[in-house]
């Protein structure tokens, strides 16, 4: 969540966030719940999906979420 806040708006990024630790070896996805597996692949923030966790994009923003797709 850090590293996803920080860039958005320019902040430096903390050293920690490279750390072994603050990675999933397996990632993570919500539960089997279809549209919200598919929706948390496909609108996760780059932070997000590089240190393995996918939450639902609801979840980021009041919103309604994250609505653009990222490309790597």
């Amino acid at each position: 969540m850090v590293e996803h806040v920080a860039r958005l708006y320019g902040h430096q990024l903390p050293a920690w966030i490279d750390e072994p630790e603050r990675f999933l070896d397996r990632t993570w996805v919500l539960p089997d719940i279809p549209f919200m597996r598919r929706n948390a692949i496909l609108y996760a923030p780059a932070a997000f999906i590089r240190h393995g966790a996918l939450p639902d994009p609801r979840d980021l923003d009041p919103r309604g979420g994250e609505r653009h797709a990222w490309v790597p």
